[in-house]
Formats: C-alpha cells, sequence, structure tokens
C-alpha cells in the first residue's frame, strides 16, 4: 500500500534538500542535472556515475560541496520514499515542504514515476544481503588530559557491534565514542524507532492499542 505521509529523511539530508530550495545556490538546470544522475546511479543507468553527475558542466556554477550535499540528499529521499512505497504525490508534498519550488518537485516526482519500480526491486535484492546487530558490548575507559588546572579524566567508551550476515558469517563494528556522542546516537536511534512504530500504526489503521509487556 502507498504512504501518503511525506518521506521521511535525516536532517543532514533535510539540510542538503533545502538548499535546493535556494535557486540563487542552485540553478534550475543544475538541479535537474543532479536529480536525473540521482536517479540514473541509484538505478544502475549504463554510463550514469557518481562522479559524472557532479563533474557535469551544468554544474559548473555550483560548489562541489553545494553539488555533494544535494546528491547525497536526493539519493537519501529517493530511497527512502521508495523503501517506504511512498506516492509520487507524497514525494512532491515532502519536498515542496522542504522548500523546493513546485517545479522542482515535480522534476522529481516525474523521475520517481518512471523509475519506483526499477528501484524498488533493486531494493529488495539489495536488502536480502544486508547483515542485522545479533549483540552489542561496550566498555568505559577514562583519558587523562593535562589542562591549565591539572590532569583531567574524560570518559570514552568502547563500543562493538557483533553482526550476522544472511549466510551466518559474523563480523564485528568497532568505534568509540564520547557520551554526548552516544546520547546524540541513542537520540536518532529513539527517532527511527518512532518512525517505524508510526509505518506500523499507518499499515494497521490506526487501530492498534495496549501496552507494552
Amino acid at each position: 500500500m502507498e504512504g501518503a505521509e511525506a518521506v521521511a529523511v535525516s536532517r543532514e539530508a533535510e539540510g542538503g534538500l533545502r538548499l535546493a530550495g535556494s535557486s540563487g545556490s542552485i540553478s534550475d538546470a543544475a538541479f535537474t542535472e543532479v536529480a536525473r544522475g540521482a536517479f540514473g546511479v541509484l538505478a544502475r543507468a549504463a554510463g550514469i556515475t557518481e562522479d559524472g553527475v557532479l563533474g557535469s558542466e551544468a554544474l559548473s556554477g555550483v560548489s562541489k560541496a553545494d553539488a555533494k550535499a544535494l546528491y547525497s540528499a536526493l539519493c537519501t529521499y529517493i530511497v527512502e520514499a521508495v523503501r517506504a512505497e511512498s506516492s509520487a504525490e507524497a514525494v512532491g508534498t515532502g519536498l515542496v515542504d522542504l522548500g523546493l519550488s513546485a517545479a522542482r518537485a515535480k522534476t522529481v516526482v516525474s523521475l520517481y514515476r518512471d523509475a519506483r519500480a526499477r528501484l524498488a526491486d533493486l531494493l529488495a535484492d539489495t536488502g536480502v544481503s544486508l547483515g542485522k546487530v545479533v549483540d552489542v558490548e561496550w566498555r568505559l575507559d577514562y583519558q587523562v588530559q593535562s589542562s591549565g588546572v591539572g590532569k583531567t579524566h574524560k570518559p570514552q567508551y568502547f563500543i562493538k557491534l557483533k553482526t550476522a550476515t544472511p549466510t551466518g558469517e559474523l563480523k564485528d563494528v568497532e568505534f568509540t565514542a564520547t557520551l554526548q556522542q552516544l546520547q546524540d546516537m541513542l537520540t536518532r536511534l529513539k527517532e527511527a524507532s518512532g518512525a517505524v512504530e508510526g509505518m506500523v500504526g499507518v499499515d494497521d489503521g490506526g487501530s492498534s492499542s495496549g501496552g507494552r509487556g
């Protein structure tokens, strides 16, 4: 069932899309070139590459940083729209809400209609090969830092995510983070969980209720 609500993306992706709302920063021609390129790369169209898109003559007046931000944001938006089975109307509404002109939103909607089936098939194939998190390990250490007022002990967390591929192969993903970074990550995970719960509620007709055991 196609979703009726706007596509949900990260703050970073929203920022890249809002950038496209300013024709002074990115021209209509440049926007169209990036949009066509994003769909082409995602759909694995022959001869279309990210480097080719970002190096296009149509983007000669756009900074590399702005072009990259818009390209990445559009790719994220497109993938999330396909993943959520969003309608073309919802895709357009979401872009307008982010500040894009009706003409630019229409450009994306037209491309989305043409490429959606192909992208859905590719996404389904890709999804089969993705791994999943099966366990998490962590430990807390303290870094000793010298300052003008003496030594301070700065907490640092070591995180290990254990993942399993569909074939059963186990892999570790390790990283370090500060308390603030972990709190930011937790906030984003809660946002993602809330979005999923919201989608489930829509699919269920909003009729589910009850507590958690």
